[in-house]
């Protein structure tokens, strides 16, 4: 296959120069505006020669919604209304062709119509493209697909059978685990303000984190603001005797290092939670990587962080179905407490549908 990218002023001028070049059975493979020295033109990327049709399996949706917004273009550039018919015309005929390629086959979503499109829109987001074929051949009949509510309450209760979802009910030790710069700190003081305005608990802190610059200064003056109670530690035998400390505490919040003796920490005070904090903007192979290093202590629960710094939170997904964790908590963004919103199944389904942060002004 050839492929090549044409410019041109306008939406007809580009197709021009692509069936002068490429042939009348060239197929229109990605369209935009760009901007350049002399002002806005169009990006048309062409290819000739159509691929056996198992080789164009999982383009045809992409070639559907690219026709979308190439009509919209040509209805919107200046010209006959002779001129714009037949333009549309040989874009439909394209798409037609495409079609009939693909009739017999299953799509690489296992799936035609509006199921297909729901995957397309799931493994954008980031999902594994078997993660999302699984929940639409199990989610049975009766749902409207054309129906955003009930497609999203569908993907609800199927996220809320494959993802433990997170209790919070009332574990007195909780440890915050994971790599150097997910956040760790940053939610733990999250979570310590909502319990203390929420639930009105006492809430004491832990911090072990003294291989960062200016970590501790962050930690002591929040609890100076937040007037909670903080114990530094400076090793396992020290945050036993920090813990003990608090025991007039409802809840008590241990921030651990990156780095260090980790492991000796958590096994000496054994939290009742033990939250790994991963960065949802990060690598996948990342994040599976960290997921393997603190794979020796007793995770009970996944908290991720940035998501408002990512396109792709099905990561999110991918990696609490592999590792079988709940999911706890989902931050996207610094403010404090607002920023921090527990992982429920409706969240994580709105999130995976829609593509965007949970932050409200």
């Amino acid at each position: 296959m050839r492929i090549k990218t044409f410019q041109a002023n306008s939406m007809r001028e580009a197709l021009r120069k692509v069936r002068e070049e490429l042939g009348g059975d060239a197929v229109i493979l990605d369209s935009r505006h760009v901007k350049g020295l002399l002002g806005s033109k169009v990006e048309v990327t062409a290819a000739v020669d159509d691929p056996p049709p198992k080789a164009a399996t999982g383009n045809f949706q992409k070639h559907i919604e690219a026709y979308t917004r190439w009509r919209e273009q040509v209805l919107r550039e200046q010209g006959s209304p002779g001129e714009r018919r037949d333009e549309i015309a040989k874009l439909k005929e394209e798409v037609v062709a495409l079609r009939r390629a693909m009739m017999g086959r299953r799509e690489e979503a296992g799936l035609y119509g509006p199921q297909g499109r729901w995957c397309g829109v799931l493994v954008g987001r980031g999902v594994e493209r078997g993660i999302a074929e699984r929940w639409l051949l199990e989610s049975g009949d009766g749902v409207d697909w054309e129906a955003y509510v009930q497609v999203k309450g569908c993907l609800k209760e199927w996220l809320g059978k494959v993802v433990p979802v997170y209790g919070d009910d009332g574990a007195r030790v909780i440890a915050f685990i994971g790599p150097s710069g997910m956040g760790k700190t940053t939610c733990l003081q999250k979570l310590a303000v909502r319990y203390k305005l929420a639930k009105e608990w006492k809430v004491g802190l832990v911090s072990l984190d003294t291989y960062r610059i200016g970590a501790m200064e962050q930690m002591r003056s929040f609890s100076i603001v937040a007037g909670m109670p903080l114990k530094v530690a400076y090793g396992p035998d020290e945050a036993e005797e920090a813990i003990r400390s608090l025991e007039d505490m409802d809840v008590i919040l241990v921030d651990t290092p990156g780095v260090g003796e980790v492991d000796e920490i958590v096994k000496g005070i054994g939290p009742d939670e033990v939250h790994l904090v991963l960065a949802a903007n990060a690598k996948e192979g990342d994040i599976m990587e960290a997921v393997r290093k603190f794979g020796g202590l007793p995770v009970s629960h996944l908290l991720f962080t940035k998501l408002d710094e990512t396109i792709s939170p099905g990561t999110i997904l991918n990696v609490a179905y592999a590792t079988g964790k709940a999911l706890s908590y989902i931050s996207d963004g610094p403010r404090i407490p607002e920023d921090l919103h527990q992982a429920t199944p409706e969240l994580l389904a709105g999130i995976l549908l829609e593509g965007s942060p949970l932050r409200r002004p």
